[in-house]
């Protein structure tokens, strides 16, 4: 005599139970979460004591986050000495400590930067930045964002829990953790590319210098259905063994 798979509470059979874990399950497997892209400025700094003015434009690739691979970020002047690779990072924010702490740096006051970060967004949303940054000279950074890398912005952007679109790190050397919120943009949601700009001018006439370290862009971690999925079919795995020996118990040899 053939004997099926047991039944659980409420009719439904194991074959029905596996049915609904992989349900819950397909949710993770086509949502990508956590960290898109981080850059540190370590894998670029050549380890001197400093690497100098760098290109203008430059292009930085993250290191760590899964669009580590595609994603970007470009560092531009259009007045002042530019940037720098320097050696005075930080692991405020960081994703992993190494031994090339490096930072990105605007050299001396009067530089007009743009600092633009670009990810994919397909399939995304709710996304957050977070990065450290500080300066000799009160400068005001002001964020905003772009679906297609031409039009900006600030609308609907809060920065550290505020109302608008800028942020002003404290004066000195002690670096300033900020978090710039951009979930509340529907615009972004499932774009296919995403850009994020900071603009600031430092003071002219100032040795004022900014500088910014391990610039973070995150969205939401998903509920861990797959992880549930996995103990509903070791609970309904065990429960279904004990109930298939005693409804189909062993032939005697």
């Amino acid at each position: 005599m053939f004997c099926g798979l047991p039944r659980l509470g409420g009719g439904v059979t194991l074959s029905a139970l596996f049915a609904i874990v992989a349900a819950c399950a397909f949710p993770v497997s086509n949502a990508q979460a956590g960290l898109v892209a981080e850059w540190q400025f370590d894998s670029s700094y050549n380890g001197g004591v400093n690497s100098g003015l760098i290109a203008n434009p430059t292009v930085f690739n993250p290191e760590y986050g899964w669009q580590s691979g595609s994603a970007t970020l470009t560092a531009a002047s259009s007045a002042g000495q530019g940037f720098i690779n320097n050696y005075q990072g930080t692991d405020l924010n960081a994703y992993q400590s190494t031994a090339n702490n490096g930072d990105l740096k605007a050299k001396g006051g009067g530089t007009v930067g743009t600092i633009t970060l670009e990810v994919g967004g397909v399939g995304l949303s709710d996304f957050v930045l977070t990065y450290a940054t500080r300066n000799v000279v009160a400068t005001t950074q002001t964020w905003t964002y772009s679906t297609d890398g031409v039009h900006y912005y600030s609308l609907g952007i809060l920065v550290d829990g505020v109302s608008g679109n800028t942020a002003t790190p404290v004066s000195g050397s002690v670096w300033t953790l900020f978090t710039v919120d951009f979930s509340g943009v529907t615009a972004l949601d499932g774009a296919s590319t995403v850009y994020f700009q900071d603009s600031f001018t430092t003071l002219s006439g100032s040795n004022d210098t900014i500088s910014f370290d391990n610039m973070a862009i995150s969205v939401p971690e998903p509920v861990n259905y797959a992880l549930a999925g996995f103990g509903l079919i070791f609970i309904g795995g065990s429960a279904g063994y004990t109930l298939r020996r005693k409804l189909c118990p062993a032939k005697a040899a």
